[in-house]
């Protein structure tokens, strides 16, 4: 294996951990609907093997790639309605990646943006937008 460092999303390179994607498999398979449709524990190192193996060439990756990879190897192997977990699980982690950034984004916007520039500070003519706790302005 050559496979040495994946790419997150944030840019940041991490050493390649093969735990990482047996456990998404394992956690995608402890959702699937029923025990007909669940891996057993070979079906889970087997599916692991199969993308390790996809990737094993190369000197990185993006996460991105490694979980379409991910997807495709369920697919491959007959595992629908594991794959449909999988699906639903980087479906769940974008939508609280985005909730995360869109609150970040509004603590920014609340604490340190001026308020010229962010219209809900704006709000109520009575108060100093610029101060976090809106302090009140004087009558000039």
């Amino acid at each position: 294996m050559t496979l040495k460092t994946v790419t997150k999303r944030s840019g940041n390179s991490v050493v390649y951990d093969r735990r990482k994607i047996f456990n998404a498999i394992a956690g995608a398979n402890r959702d699937a609907s029923t025990a007909s449709d669940k891996l057993n524990a070979e079906d889970v190192e087997r599916v692991t093997d199969y993308v390790e193996n996809e990737i094993s060439d190369r000197d990185g990756i993006d996460v991105e790639e490694i979980q379409n990879i991910v997807e495709r190897a369920l697919m491959s192997h007959g595992f629908f309605d594991v794959a449909k977990q999988y699906v639903v699980y980087r479906y769940k982690h974008a939508q609280r990646r985005d909730a995360q950034k869109n609150l970040m984004d509004t603590y920014k916007d609340i604490f340190f943006a001026s308020s010229e520039s962010v219209d809900f500070k704006r709000d109520n003519a009575n108060i100093n937008a610029d101060a976090s706790m809106g302090i009140m302005r004087a009558n000039s």
